[in-house]
């Protein structure tokens, strides 16, 4: 959908969380490992409340589901708040641990010495 539409500038990711439990299924091995989704955007999701079935099939996969709100500027926007805010109630319970509001610049030290390790 999105290649066909990517001037709208809006944010989906129903399909896209689907995909990710599809091949997060209970027959994919975990070696030890956790599964988890890393949810990046810039933006408002745009079908958060159709989310709910999608995020109960993660859980029951014990899939563990984070969230990277990207921010253009260190200061928070009004449209950051926005992204934010619809963000966090998709990520895993305990959300202010599976949530981050990063510039683009502090993704790589963040995520991988913060959030993966």
């Amino acid at each position: 959908w999105h290649e066909g539409n990517y001037m709208a500038q809006l944010t989906f990711i129903e399909e896209g969380l689907n995909m990710a439990a599809d091949m997060l299924t209970n027959d994919s091995p975990l070696d030890g490992r956790r599964r988890i989704v890393i949810i990046i955007t810039d933006g408002v999701l745009m079908d958060g409340d159709r989310l709910t079935t999608v995020r109960a099939k993660l859980q029951q996969l014990q899939v563990l589901t984070f969230g990277i709100a990207v921010r253009r500027f260190k200061a928070h926007s009004a449209e950051d708040d926005a992204a934010e805010a619809a963000l966090k109630p998709v990520v895993s319970e305990l959300a202010d641990d599976h949530f981050m509001s990063l510039t683009m610049d502090e993704i790589p030290t963040e995520v991988l010495t913060g959030l993966c390790d």
